[in-house]
C-alpha cells in the first residue's frame, strides 16, 4: 500500500576526483601565470642612478628609481648588479598610491654573481626605488675626492639619467663624462648629470667626478639618517611617468580557482546527502511496510513470548491430560466414568 522509503548517503569517489582536479587546474592557472610573468621579457623606460658622495655619511649614497614597462605583469621579480662587497640595502621601496612602501627584508635577496652581487625581490608595482651605502666608489687623498662609478643593467632601458650631487663644501667639481645638465635642487645642492638613451642588457657604462674639500662636516644632526619615505633621497619618479597600470591577472585566477574549489565541495556534499522523493518519508514508523523476512521473524518472535516452547516428558504429558463431559462441559475425574455433574457416560 505504501512505497519503500530509503534514505541514500553513500560514499562516491567521482566526488573526490572531481574536487583533485578542480584544485589541480586552479595550482595550474597560477603557476601558468607566474610562468608567463617571469618569461615576459621585461624593460625599463625610465631609470635614473643618483650618486650623493659624503651626504651624511663618509660613504657615498647610491639611489636607484626605475618604472617599467606599462605591459608588465603584475607582480614582478626584479635583479639588480650591484658591487660584491654590498652585503646590506640601506631601504628597498616599491610605489603605492603615490607613496613608497617598504618591501618585506625577508623577501628581498643578494647573491654573489662573479665579483658581483645580485639584489633580487619582487614588487607588486612598476615603480620601486632601492638605496644603499657604497664604501668603496670614493677615494680620498688629503683634500682631492675622487669617485669612479661602473653601471651595469639586466635588462633594456629606453633612458638612463645618471646623477652626481656635489657636496656642500666641494670646489672644482669636474665630471666625466661632460654634464648634460647642471641645476640647482630644491634643498639648494648643485647637481650634475649625464643621460644615455637605449641601452640594452648587460650593457656598461662608467662615470667619474673629482672635486676638492668635503660635505659632511656641515650636516645638521636631524636630518642624518632619514627614515624611508621622509628624505629627500626618496623623492618620487616625476608624475609625468604615469600612473601604474596594475594587473590582477594573478589575484584573479586565484579567486577563480576558489570559486570552483567551493562549488565543487557543494556539489559533491549535495550528492553525497540527496534522499530520494517519496510519500510514504513523512508516515509515523509503525505504519511503513516492513520486508517480508523481517515481519516473518518478528511474527515467530511475538507467538513465542505468548506461547513459550516447553519441553515435557511424554509419561509426565499424558499424567497431565484432562477429559471433559461432553454434555455439560465439566472436567471429569480421572477415575471416574460418569460425570458427577450430570451423569453422563464417559466416553
Amino acid at each position: 500500500m505504501f512505497a519503500k522509503v530509503q534514505t541514500k548517503r553513500k560514499f562516491s569517489w567521482s566526488g573526490w576526483w572531481l574536487l583533485i582536479l578542480v584544485f589541480l587546474a586552479a595550482l595550474s592557472l597560477y603557476f601558468a601565470g607566474r610562468a608567463f610573468a617571469q618569461s615576459f621579457p621585461l624593460k625599463f623606460t625610465v631609470l635614473s642612478v643618483a650618486l650623493w658622495p659624503e651626504f651624511d655619511q663618509p660613504e657615498t649614497l647610491v639611489i636607484y628609481r626605475a618604472q617599467l614597462d606599462a605591459d608588465t605583469p603584475l607582480p614582478v621579480e626584479l635583479s639588480f648588479r650591484i658591487p660584491g662587497h654590498i652585503d646590506s640595502m640601506y631601504a628597498v621601496a616599491y610605489e603605492q598610491n603615490e607613496s613608497l612602501m617598504n618591501i618585506d627584508p625577508a623577501s628581498i635577496t643578494i647573491s654573489k654573481d662573479g665579483d658581483d652581487s645580485l639584489l633580487t625581490f619582487s614588487s607588486p608595482s612598476l615603480k620601486i626605488q632601492f638605496e644603499y651605502y657604497d664604501s668603496a666608489i670614493l677615494t680620498k687623498q688629503d683634500q682631492t675626492r675622487t669617485l669612479n662609478y661602473h653601471f651595469s643593467t639586466l635588462y633594456p632601458i629606453d633612458t638612463v639619467t645618471f646623477e652626481v650631487k656635489q657636496p656642500a663644501q666641494a670646489e672644482g667639481f669636474q665630471l666625466t663624462p661632460e654634464a648634460d645638465n647642471t641645476f640647482i635642487g630644491n634643498d639648494g645642492s648643485r647637481y650634475s648629470s649625464v643621460q644615455v638613451t637605449d641601452m640594452t642588457a648587460d650593457e656598461t657604462y662608467s662615470l667619474s667626478a673629482s672635486y676638492q674639500g668635503s660635505g659632511v662636516d656641515v650636516l645638521l644632526p636631524d636630518i642624518a639618517n632619514p627614515p624611508l619615505g621622509q628624505s629627500e633621497s626618496l623623492t618620487l619618479l616625476s608624475d609625468s611617468i604615469g600612473n601604474d597600470n596594475i594587473n590582477y591577472l594573478g589575484y584573479t585566477l586565484i579567486g577563480l580557482g576558489l570559486l570552483l574549489f567551493v562549488g565543487a565541495g557543494g556539489y559533491w556534499w549535495f550528492k553525497q546527502t540527496k534522499t530520494d522523493i517519496n510519500p510514504q518519508s513523512s508516515l509515523p514508523r509503525k505504519y511503513k511496510r516492513q520486508p517480508a523476512s523481517r515481519k516473518k521473524k518478528q511474527t515467530i518472535r511475538r507467538k513465542a513470548d505468548v506461547q513459550p516452547a516447553v519441553t515435557i516428558p511424554v509419561k509426565q504429558a499424558i499424567s497431565q491430560s484432562v477429559s471433559f463431559c461432553y454434555r455439560c462441559g465439566v472436567a471429569l475425574r480421572e477415575d471416574s466414568n460418569f460425570c458427577h455433574n450430570c451423569g453422563a457416560e464417559r466416553r
